[in-house]
């Protein structure tokens, strides 16, 4: 090999080097970084330990009930009640999952244009690390649209969530509304007492689990 091919050699080999060591790393964060920034919020759902919601019409605190089972939730604001979970955890979804789709303005100084003036809600996560807080103002150029601001920065968002999937949550969305709370798959007998009449029905736990009534008549269910 003479010496001008193995100098090219090298040059090329460090070339590679460089690029796989220094440039795909810095590449890697860069995209990571605006894949990150491309959501409105980050956290996950397992960090949360209180969400609040405030409004004109009065502010809805809801904190992870240390006396409850595990992920269970509890209203604090506007009074104690049990917080249906299912609705908390769809609501921390919505948020995980929503994206920005662009920088509608960077300076953020005529926030009425994009009802942030007076905000239609803002919705506040407790993390660990600190709150995160996202205003919410009018609707965007698509129905499900909104506009957002991010508490701390400047930049008016244009974001993928839907108006009705947060501007309309009240307390009664929250407030658990069930009566019996209990594991359905786990259930193998249930007794139905009505008028005078009882029906009293059991589960296969079998390939098909199938369900029979036992009285007042036999057969299946």
């Amino acid at each position: 090999m003479s010496r001008s091919i193995l100098i090219l050699f090298l040059l090329a080999l460090g070339l590679g080097l460089f690029v796989w060591l220094i440039e795909m790393p810095a590449e890697n964060k860069r995209a990571q970084r605006e894949t990150e920034s491309q959501h409105l919020m980050s956290f996950k759902e397992s960090e949360v330990q209180n969400l609040t919601l405030h409004s004109p019409a009065g502010d809805i605190v809801l904190t992870r009930d240390p006396a409850g089972p595990p992920d269970s939730w509890a209203i604090v604001q506007p009074r104690k009640m049990d917080a249906d979970r299912q609705a908390v955890e769809a609501l921390l979804h919505t948020l995980i999952l929503a994206k920005v789709s662009r920088v509608v303005d960077d300076s953020g100084k005529d926030l009425s244009t994009y009802g942030l003036a007076s905000p239609a809600m803002s919705v506040s996560v407790r993390l660990p690390t600190g709150n995160q807080t996202v205003l919410f103002g009018d609707a965007g150029p698509l129905s499900s649209t909104l506009y957002a601001k991010r508490e701390g920065e400047q930049k008016v968002l244009l974001t993928s969530i839907e108006g009705r999937e947060v501007l309309t949550k009240s307390l009664q969305d929250f407030r658990r509304k069930r009566v019996f709370e209990f594991d359905r798959s786990r259930v193998s007998r249930l007794k139905i007492t009505h008028s005078g009449q009882t029906v009293v029905l059991y589960k296969d736990h079998g390939e098909k689990a199938a369900w029979t009534i036992k009285a007042p008549i036999q057969g299946l269910a």
